[in-house]
This record gives C-alpha cells, sequence and structure tokens, in this order.
C-alpha cells in the first residue's frame, strides 16, 4: 500500500471520528436534575491511570461535558501512569479525602479494600435500569458480601496482532494453531526477524502466555483452580504447559533481550517489520500510527488441543468512590453519567476498546471489530492473571516467569511456583 493512499485513509478515519465526536458530544449536553448535581459549587477529583494521549484527551472531554449538565460542578484529574498508578491509587484511598473517584482494574484487591472500609458501595447504582443488562460475570467481579462497589467503564480484549505485508512477503499464513505459530517462528527467524516482540522489562506481560497456554491446554476450571492455589504445580497438566512453552523458547520465538524493552517499547518493532507477532491486549491499538493500522490484523490466541473450548482473557475497568470522599453523592453522579450508553460508546470509541453497556455503540476500527467477535465467540472469560489475584501471589509470580522466558528451565519454574504456591496459600491441596 503505497503511503498517498495511507495518508488518505488517515484523513478520512479521522474525519468520520470528528463528524462521530461531535454527534455523540451533543448527546451529553441533556440536561439533568438539579438534585444530582447540587446547588453550590463542588469540585469533584478523579484519579486516572494514564496509557495514551488519546485517552487523557477523551476524559478531558467527559469532564467538560459532564460540567456542562452539571454547572456547579468541576471535574478535576490526579493522573498517573501504569508503573505508578496502583502504589499511589491505594495510598490515595486511605489518607486522601480530596480524591473522590478512581479508576480502578484489579477485582481481587479491591476486595482488599472492601475488607478495609476503604470503598463506598454502589449498589444502589447497579439496581437502576441502565445497569440491568450488564454481564453476570462482570458484575461478579465487584460484588462483596451481596453489594456492589464498582460500576464498569471499558472492556478489554487480547490476542494476537501481526504486520500483514511482512506476512504476506514471507509467504506465512494466518497464526491459527500452534503448529502455524511454530512455523511462523522459523521463517521469520530465518529471515532475521524477531518472531515474538515480548518485553519483559515491566515483567508483567509476560502473564499472557502464562493465562493463554494454561486455558487452550488445560481449560477455564483449571485456570481458575490455579490461580486460587488449588493445583500443585507438579501436576502432569502444568508441567505440560512449560513443556510447551519451552518449544517456542527453544525454537529462540521470543526477543533475545527481552528484559531492556517494555510493553510500549516493542510495538514500534512490529510497524517496522523489525518483529513479525506481538500479545498483547487492546491497549495496544492506540499505540498504532494511524496510517499504519491498516497493515496490522488481529487474531487470537492459537489452539493447542482441539478437544479443549476456546476462553478468553477480557479485561474490565471500573471506578469505585473512596470511602473517605466528602462527595459521594456527586462522585454517584458522575458514575451515573459514566455508565450510559451514549457516554460509554464515546470513551471507548476514541481509546480503542469496548463499552461494557450491552447497548453502546462499539468502535469503528477494525482491529476492536475482530476483538468483540473474538469475545463473542468464546465459551468463557477470564481476567488477567495479575488482575485475579493478590500481589502477594502474582508478583514473585511473575518473576519466576520472567526468568523461565529467559533460561527455559521448566524444572526450576516448576520447582519456585510450587514452592510459592504452599507460602503463599498455607496449603498442600492436589486436584483429584
Amino acid at each position: 500500500m503505497s503511503d498517498t493512499i495511507r495518508v488518505l485513509i488517515y484523513v478520512l478515519r479521522w474525519s468520520i471520528r470528528a463528524f462521530y465526536v461531535c454527534g455523540v458530544s451533543l448527546l451529553f449536553l441533556t440536561p439533568t436534575f438539579a438534585s444530582e448535581c447540587g446547588k453550590s459549587p463542588q469540585t469533584l477529583t478523579v484519579s486516572l491511570l494514564i496509557f495514551s494521549s488519546a485517552q487523557r484527551e477523551v476524559f478531558e472531554e467527559v469532564a467538560e461535558n459532564f460540567s456542562n449538565r452539571c454547572p456547579n460542578i468541576l471535574v478535576n484529574y490526579r493522573s498517573t501512569d501504569d508503573e505508578g498508578y496502583k502504589l499511589a491509587s491505594e495510598k490515595w484511598l486511605r489518607a486522601n479525602p480530596d480524591i473522590d473517584v478512581l479508576l480502578w482494574l484489579w477485582s481481587a484487591d479491591l476486595k482488599m479494600l472492601v475488607s478495609d472500609n476503604l470503598v463506598e458501595p454502589v449498589t444502589d447504582l447497579w439496581q437502576e435500569r441502565q445497569m440491568q443488562h450488564h454481564r453476570e460475570d462482570i458484575k461478579t467481579f465487584i460484588t462483596y458480601d451481596h453489594q456492589q462497589f464498582a460500576v464498569p467503564v471499558s472492556m478489554g480484549f487480547w490476542g494476537l496482532y501481526y504486520n500483514t505485508e511482512l506476512f504476506n512477503k514471507l509467504g506465512i499464513n494466518r497464526v491459527e494453531s500452534w503448529g502455524d505459530l511454530l512455523h511462523a517462528c522459523k521463517v521469520l527467524a530465518r529471515n532475521n526477524i524477531v518472531p515474538v516482540a515480548l518485553g519483559t522489562k515491566e515483567k508483567w506481560p509476560v502473564f499472557a502466555w502464562f493465562d493463554y497456554l494454561n486455558l487452550r491446554m488445560n481449560g477455564l476450571s483449571f485456570h481458575e483452580k490455579v490461580m486460587t492455589g488449588k493445583v500443585p504445580f507438579t501436576d502432569e497438566r502444568m508441567v505440560a504447559v512449560f513443556q510447551q512453552w519451552k518449544i517456542l523458547i527453544d525454537s529462540n520465538c521470543f526477543l533475545g533481550n527481552a528484559e531492556q524493552y517494555t510493553d510500549k517499547q516493542v510495538v514500534p518493532l512490529l510497524f517496522r517489520q523489525q518483529a513479525g507477532v506481538i500479545l498483547s491486549g487492546n491497549y495496544v491499538i492506540s499505540q498504532l500510527p494511524e496510517y499504519m493500522r491498516m497493515s496490522i490484523e488481529f487474531t487470537p490466541f492459537p489452539s493447542v488441543y482441539d478437544n479443549v473450548n476456546k476462553y478468553e482473557i477480557s479485561t474490565v475497568d471500573y471506578f469505585i468512590i473512596s470511602s473517605n470522599s466528602r462527595n459521594k453523592e456527586i462522585a454517584k453522579s458522575f458514575l451515573r453519567y459514566i455508565s450510559s450508553e451514549g457516554v460509554q460508546a464515546f470513551i471507548n470509541e476514541r481509546i480503542d476498546h469496548l463499552p461494557v453497556h450491552p447497548n453502546a455503540e462499539i468502535s469503528h476500527s477494525e482491529l476492536v471489530k475482530a476483538g468483540s467477535q473474538n469475545l463473542s465467540s468464546a465459551n468463557g472469560l477470564v481476567q488477567y492473571f495479575d488482575r485475579a489475584v493478590e500481589k502477594v501471589y502474582y508478583a514473585p509470580f511473575m518473576t519466576i516467569l520472567v526468568d523461565f522466558v529467559s533460561d527455559g528451565d521448566v524444572e526450576k519454574a516448576i520447582a519456585q511456583l510450587e514452592a510459592l504456591r504452599k507460602n503463599v496459600f498455607s496449603v498442600d491441596s492436589e486436584l483429584r
């Protein structure tokens, strides 16, 4: 595809997007009850984890649109990057009454915060009409003692992203099976191209490979038992996962100096044709230059065993209200606004995520549409490993996995993970 055509497509897409944004923005200016907005001037402080400029911009527009509905309320954002957000937000919840609403990603740690009375219940919002048709599993993630403590705003999806121009040039077909992936690795390596761009400097990206291999080989129920410490890593099914993974490692499929790259730093390798494939969440779409998106395709993680159902990773982002907030009613008004189908469509169109509201229109991006179709065809969904388990388990777990990707030592990884399981869960339970 010529550069001229790419630029024309780029301009056309942004023209359509601008029209869409203007149309949706007008929907946000509808009147609201004065009781929702309060009578005196107030500032609502919302914390955000910022992963792209598009996300920052759309939430600034959301703040402006909300203030147009509620002129007495000024929305002020407190933001930080991915690496520092979780630590900062936990400190804010415990000690900063000026933080009212927080973007929250970790359903397992939410339970701990609820137990410490740091998160305000929003059960009343879940009883309102616009929340009645949400997926039950999404509601389950944030329900404790029959109460709900968060409102979802976005869904993500995971899978392989590959450079179609590069694949076509090298005669590589779409990666649908484990054999396809191994073949692609061999062809790419033979042409001095990194087969799989995996950056492990931040460690957490390695969980995607563990999650998917275990899901594709052993299924969702087994994977959930692994996450809750109910399966010993010496179980032959767990050993098989690492042996299968070792095949990729021994075939030099992964980036040789992976520990020097963050998750974001490997993305340019893909669109510069220096790498063939990355396994990533849909947040990567916002990191692709607009004119290059036509050259990148999404495909599900390949099957390993034909007799195992297809289960997918789907992350859900929520908003929570701090129990220390002095503006709880206004905070609920903001969450009610965020949960509406029009606002969810507006936000997620811009950040290439999926809205959680079942009636909200999804993004026009072909990559997002492909991811949405993949989730729709799944037999079940699971949260990403470091969202579904507590930090005491996942932090040392991911260090062991990063070492394994580097040395391919199955026996050592199994021994370390089993010792970790016994230490964290204080049990020696076996799956019968």
